[in-house]
């Protein structure tokens, strides 16, 4: 005797994709938000350190600090669809953000 399993009007593959698209989107928004709060002030597991210092840093950085950063923010963009696009943004923000630091403090700018 084989048990029969209900079955539940409108609960097709589409309806449950669509759940699945809608999770996606809510977790993507949660994170951005939980994300955002926590580096308010500076980010997430870093320590304030002087333009001059970030700019030192910044030069002496080697291949495995490149990896190191692109892993970091791996992790915290996790589970997002386009995560790999949102690395290759937030390394790009970081080097606009060097490249006009170092103008700056060299007067170059």
């Amino acid at each position: 005797m084989t048990k029969e399993i209900p079955v539940a009007p409108g609960l097709s593959g589409p309806y449950f994709d669509s759940l699945v698209e809608e999770l996606v989107q809510w977790w993507s928004d949660t994170v951005d938000f939980l994300v955002e709060a926590l580096t308010e002030v500076y980010p997430f597991g870093s320590t304030k350190l002087t333009p001059e210092q970030q700019l030192e840093n910044f030069l002496a950085m080697k291949e495995e600090d490149w990896l190191a950063l692109k892993a970091q923010l791996a992790l915290r963009y996790q589970g997002y669809p386009d995560a790999e696009e949102r690395i290759q943004n937030d390394l790009a923000d970081f080097l606009v953000y060097m490249d006009g630091l170092h103008r700056r403090l060299s007067g170059a700018g």
